[in-house]
């Protein structure tokens, strides 16, 4: 795949075989594979592509559930955004579990949502959306709502819409998290 995908794609692909797909009640099912066995195959000889290769398995990361996630996550670290918690738990100010989202920064209180066209047109999701972030809300979190619109072609929106919402929340670039 290295000699055909981007370096984008290529750790998408990483990312989902690396993704422990949630079940219904928030419980991690296992990964098809691990970090050390992507590492192990990338490290098992000579071949086509293999600096593409190393470069996309040290991009490679637990957590990322679709292509769109890794590319808004990677668009964000090249803008110099901090490193995101992924697939995070988020929970209510009682301590009852909310629901998870794809990209957090705890530190600062801000969530990312990226919202493929199916949590517009899937009522069940799109009802279960709209509880879910004025819950986030209600417990002290920012949502950034992220689509494909604002990440493609292009993904500049994407970022200044997550910059504006962690700098509004108090980091600066070149900060540690407060």
């Amino acid at each position: 795949m290295a000699t055909t995908l981007s370096l984008r794609d290529l750790v998408a692909a990483g990312d989902a075989i690396l993704n422990r797909p949630r079940a219904r009640d928030g419980s991690h099912q296992a990964p098809p594979s691990t970090l050390e066995e992507l590492e192990a195959a990338v490290a098992a000889g000579r071949r086509e592509g293999i600096a593409k290769l190393k470069a996309a398995i040290g991009l490679v990361r637990v957590g990322a559930a679709s292509r769109p996630e890794t590319h808004l996550r990677l668009a964000l670290a090249e803008e110099g955004l901090p490193d995101p918690a992924l697939d995070f738990d988020v929970f209510a100010r009682n301590g009852r579990r909310i629901g998870w989202t794809e990209i957090a920064y705890p530190e600062w209180h801000v969530l990312v949502e990226y919202e493929g066209d199916h949590h517009r047109t899937d009522a069940r999701q799109w009802n279960r959306d709209i509880l879910k972030h004025d819950l986030c809300r209600e417990a002290g979190w920012t949502v950034v709502r992220i689509t494909a619109e604002h990440l493609y072609p292009n993904s500049q929106v994407a970022v200044e819409r997550v910059r504006a919402a962690l700098t509004n929340a108090g980091w600066r670039p070149g900060t540690s998290p407060v």
